[in-house]
């Protein structure tokens, strides 16, 4: 029974990695035209990698900026 309790109280004490990143729209990934929503996209950045779902995406028009994109991600399943 120790052992278990050991085993069980280790696991929720185990470090977690946490990755969140923005989507850029660049060349090689334009939003509508490489990926859209519900979508699978994948960041990596120094050899860690996190693949999540495109949730929701919301497109506005700026004087200033002109076409302004915002994703939002979820855990991928």
């Amino acid at each position: 029974g120790r052992q278990e309790f050991g085993r069980e109280r280790l696991k929720t004490l185990q470090a977690k990695s946490h990755f969140t990143f923005g989507a850029l729209q660049a060349p090689n990934a334009y939003y509508g035209l490489h990926y859209t929503l519900g979508d699978k996209v994948t960041a990596v950045y120094r050899g860690v990698s996190s693949t999540q779902k495109v949730r929701a995406v919301s497109v506005q028009f700026d004087d200033t900026q002109g076409e302004v994109i915002a994703i939002e991600f979820e855990e991928a399943s």
